[in-house]
């Protein structure tokens, strides 16, 4: 992540649209990384990115929609914090879909729950595991998108409510046993605040 926005400001600068592509690079490498890291099939397998029925990754889907727009009534209807500089020009909209939808979801589900979850739930047993795996991306996300000035609204937004949903995104990943549930829970929560921002604006 740290490389992707930092080559995207050296190349354009603060432009509105640098955050959002360095994050989408961020996330593609995390994503090229972990693959050339997992080389045998074994240890693919092991990122449980196998199939589960259509039927269920729909109710995942409309189940994770619902508890965006749940949230969204918490977070008193402040944009996400990826997308709090968005201006609406047509790279941004092309680059916080590709973030929010596919780039963001493969990414930290990937990596928290495809490699993280199962190590802690070795380590830990299910329930802590579940617990810790939440908190660990929920420190991600407080240190990725929290201000300079910290205060109780923006720690609600970025640490507290980013726990919450990964908590429901882990735990789809435990009852399932897929990796691939919990991206498309991932991407459903991404398709809230797109839906969110076309209909709202910048709300």
């Amino acid at each position: 992540i740290l490389i992707g926005v930092t080559l995207m400001g050296l190349t354009f600068g603060q432009q509105p649209f640098t955050f959002l592509a360095g994050y989408s690079i961020g996330g593609v490498l995390t994503l090229m990384f972990v693959w050339f890291t997992r080389r045998t099939p074994e240890d693919r397998a092991a990122l449980r990115l196998g199939a589960i029925t259509s039927n269920s990754l729909l109710l995942i889907a409309f189940l994770c929609f619902g508890i965006a727009l749940a949230e969204d009534v918490l977070r008193r209807y402040q944009p996400v914090p990826e997308l709090q500089y968005f201006t609406g020009t047509a790279a941004e909209w092309t680059l916080a879909v590709l973030l929010m939808v596919i780039v963001q979801p493969l990414a930290e589900e990937i990596v928290f729950r495809g490699v993280l979850y199962p190590a802690l739930r070795v380590t830990f047993g299910v329930g802590t595991g579940i617990f810790a795996c939440a908190l660990a991306q929920a420190v991600f996300h407080f240190l990725s998108y929290t201000p300079a000035q910290l205060d109780i609204n923006t720690l609600w937004v970025t640490f507290a409510l980013p726990y919450l949903s990964s908590l429901v995104l882990t735990l789809i990943r435990a009852y399932t046993g897929s990796t691939r549930a919990a991206i498309v829970g991932h991407a459903a929560f991404g398709l809230f605040a797109i839906v969110k921002l076309f209909a709202f604006g910048s709300m």
